[in-house]
C-alpha cells in the first residue's frame, strides 16, 4: 500500500517490505500445505531444519523455496517431499549445501530444482523491481545428498535429482536467464 510518513508531508508511494538478515534454523516442520519453508527476502540463512511431508495427500510444491538475493540454505533434512528444495525467479546469489533430501517422486521436478520458467511476468507484476530484468546468477549446489525410493526406478521417468528449467525464449533476456549456476 501507498506509505505517507506521519511527519514528513511527503508520499512514498507503493511500498514492498520484505526484510533482510534473517536466520531460521532448527525447526521441525511437518505436513506443510504449500511448502515448509518460503522466503523472498535478502540475506537469509535456512540451515538444520527438519522438514517432512507425511500426508500422501498434501500436494506440496518443496520443503524449502527460495526466491531471494544473498540466500543460503545449508544443513536441511527434507523428507518426502517431491522438490526438497526449490530456487525460484528471481533468486540471485544463493547457494544450497550440505542438504538431505529423499524425494518420494511424482513431478517433473528435480530434488533440487533451479527454475527461471515466467521470471519476465513475475517481475513485471512486481512494480518494486521497477522492471528490472535481471538474470538469476550466481547459484551454487554443492555437497548435498538425494536419495529417491527403489520404487521409482526405472518406472518413473520423472525423478530427477537436479532439474534446470527455463523459457525456451525470453525478449527480455537476449543472453539467458540464467548466468553462473
Amino acid at each position: 500500500s501507498t506509505w505517507t510518513p506521519v511527519y514528513s508531508g511527503w508520499t512514498l508511494g507503493a511500498v514492498k517490505k520484505i526484510g533482510r538478515n534473517w536466520t531460521i534454523s532448527g525447526n521441525c516442520i511437518s505436513d506443510a500445505t504449500e511448502t515448509g519453508v518460503y522466503v523472498g527476502n535478502m540475506d537469509t540463512v535456512v540451515s538444520n531444519n527438519v522438514i517432512r511431508m507425511n500426508d500422501p495427500a498434501l500436494a506440496n510444491s518443496s520443503g524449502i523455496k527460495i526466491r531471494g538475493r544473498g540466500m543460503s540454505v545449508v544443513g536441511n533434512k527434507v523428507t518426502n517431499y517431491p522438490t526438497g528444495i526449490s530456487v525460484n525467479e528471481a533468486a540471485i546469489d544463493v547457494t544450497v549445501s550440505g542438504n538431505s533430501i529423499y524425494s518420494n517422486g511424482g513431478t517433473s521436478g528435480g530434488a533440487i530444482d533451479v527454475n527461471t520458467d515466467g521470471i519476465s511476468s513475475y517481475i513485471a507484476n512486481r512494480p518494486w523491481f521497477a522492471s528490472d530484468y535481471k538474470p538469476m546468477s550466481a547459484i551454487s549446489i554443492t555437497g548435498n545428498s538425494i536419495d529417491f525410493p527403489t520404487s521409482a526406478a526405472p518406472s518413473v521417468t520423472q525423478h530427477a535429482a537436479f532439474r534446470v528449467y527455463t523459457d525456451s525464449a525470453d525478449a527480455n533476456y537476449p543472453e539467458g536467464q540464467l548466468i553462473g549456476l
